[in-house]
């Protein structure tokens, strides 16, 4: 009686079943389609046009529980064929089809998710586009069939009104039974063996159907672990993703306890900077949460900080809650300020997503990105330089960059020669002194410099002379009376006279040292220039 009201119930609802067959075989045809349209446009065109959401544009959560509905209706009616001895073939291609259909989509989820990262060669996109063809074109013909079954179907072939007659279903198959323990219970253990020995029969006897099911459930099983890896997708540096319409990509990673000048920020403190490239394709503008934005070391998750910004300009320009309006292309520093004996090993950078099912769309959660940080803890050992020699900074965050003190001057004044124009141009001449008021004499070192910096750095928004560059990096050094000082100096303020030499006002002791050094010192790098060596 159990295993027949199935039956009855197929056998009176055929058509409707088969209608929502066709629903079903509907919806993923006209998914397929826009996947097949897809991949022949990109083919025939040599690129796509991107859009926000890109895989969710094309494949979502219910095509795949449409698929596992559609298995589970063929089984029960593949059952049902085989109990009344009819041909079984349709449902059986059905099943099998719409397995391979499963797994097929799952590849073309993943393809999505390649194709947000990287160009694809015309060959390769040929390949893909053949592929999904033969996906596609066997759906018509299981949706035309089904489509007959549906409305166009004479019931009286499978002579199912006399079946419906012969199944005597009663409302005792219905009952509830109440069942008692605590007497006779050793007639409860020998009913309990019968019905497990029953149940093991019954199961061989109706091994197609215990597959379907067992087949069912791991097909719902595949994709709640496909879900559950595409929550949190893993990415190395230098990869893109896409979370919620901003695409990103990790450049670079540091790792540093100096500032740019090379001074210890804090004893107790080290500081995670991520270098992130941030592209806006959504209509509207963006402003990231720093609470979406997660570094991870060990099992300490830390959140960035806004106000270190200023010792990292060397490396790029700060995140501040920027601003990211539509089509907008930024390169950020995002800066964490961590214990200085933090676990470093295997840090993570984690950008927190949507939820992984929106409306039936397959996002991820949470990405996470491998760094494999620079580290700028310890100062290397200073490289020295004469006058007139040309200084490499190739090796240090100042990139494809070069300067050098082509000579040097200690006086009390000097004269600059300059052009100024109102109506007509005229020769000017700045007087350049030390200032008076202090509390030492003071005397001036003139520098002629040339630099070349890197053009690419975020840093020219600070250096826009020689002045600039020497007065951000530089200090002084002498020797008098065998004692080494560390001169704190000031650099003159020319105004707008355009010219190469930089003046330094510092203590007038100077004039009998018997060792002057320039020390430039960029990061973790120093540069010693000798001025003077007697």
């Amino acid at each position: 009686m159990i295993i027949k009201k199935p039956y009855a119930f197929m056998i009176k609802h055929f058509r409707l079943i088969h209608l929502i067959l066709v629903v079903l075989l509907s919806f993923l045809a006209y998914k397929t389609n826009a996947i097949f349209t897809f991949f022949s446009d990109y083919a025939k065109n040599g690129y796509y046009s991107y859009t926000n959401n890109l895989v969710s544009s094309y494949i979502n959560l219910y095509m795949f529980i449409s698929i596992i509905l559609i298995i589970l209706v063929s089984s029960f009616m593949y059952l049902l064929m085989r109990w009344k001895k009819k041909s079984r073939t349709f449902y059986i291609s059905l099943i099998g089809y719409y397995l391979v259909l499963f797994f097929g989509l799952l590849f073309y989820f993943n393809l999505f998710n390649t194709i947000l990262n990287k160009t694809l060669d015309i060959k390769t996109v040929r390949v893909y586009r053949d592929i999904i063809a033969l996906l596609y074109f066997p759906q018509f013909f299981f949706l035309i069939y089904s489509i007959i079954r549906a409305i166009g179907f004479d019931i009286k072939k499978f002579d199912f009104k006399k079946d419906l007659e012969d199944l005597d279903i009663s409302e005792e198959d219905a009952e509830e039974v109440e069942i008692t323990f605590g007497q006779n219970a050793y007639k409860y253990k020998r009913k309990a063996r019968r019905t497990f020995r029953e149940f093991k029969y019954y199961v061989l006897e109706n091994k197609f159907f215990f597959s379907i099911i067992c087949g069912g459930a791991s097909l719902v099983l595949i994709l709640m672990i496909f879900i559950g890896i595409n929550r949190r997708q893993n990415y190395k540096e230098s990869q893109f993703f896409n979370v919620n319409g901003v695409v990103f990509k990790v450049k670079e990673s540091y790792l540093s306890s100096i500032d740019y000048k090379g001074n210890l920020i804090n004893e107790e403190k080290k500081y995670m900077i991520i270098k992130v490239s941030m592209e806006n394709t959504n209509i509207g503008k963006v402003n990231l949460d720093a609470k979406t934005l997660q570094l991870v070391l060990g099992s300490e998750y830390y959140y960035p900080t806004y106000s270190k910004n200023d010792y990292f300009i060397d490396l790029g320009e700060g995140y501040n809650r920027n601003t990211l309006y539509s089509g907008d292309i930024k390169e950020y520093l995002l800066i964490y300020e961590v214990p200085y004996n933090s676990n470093f090993k295997d840090p993570v950078f984690r950008m927190i997503g949507s939820v992984n099912v929106v409306k039936g769309e397959i996002q991820a959660s949470t990405m996470n990105v491998k760094l494999k940080p620079k580290e700028y803890t310890t100062i290397s050992k200073s490289e020295a330089y004469s006058v007139g020699e040309a200084v490499d900074l190739n090796n240090s965050t100042l990139g494809n960059s070069e300067f050098m003190i082509k000579s040097y001057q200690i006086g009390d004044q000097f004269e600059e020669n300059y052009d100024y124009c109102l109506t007509e141009c005229y020769k000017g001449k700045k007087i350049i002194v030390p200032d008076t008021l202090g509390k030492y004499s003071r005397t001036l070192i003139k520098l002629e410099v040339e630099t070349s910096i890197d053009e690419d750095l975020y840093i020219n928004r600070y250096i826009t002379n020689n002045s600039n560059f020497i007065s951000i990096f530089g200090k002084v050094i002498y020797k008098v009376n065998g004692i080494d000082t560390i001169e704190t100096f000031k650099v003159k303020d020319l105004g707008k006279i355009d010219t190469k030499n930089v003046y330094l006002e510092i203590n007038d002791e100077i004039k009998n040292a018997t060792q002057i050094k320039l020390i430039m010192s960029i990061r973790d790098k120093k540069y010693t220039i000798n001025l003077k060596n007697s």
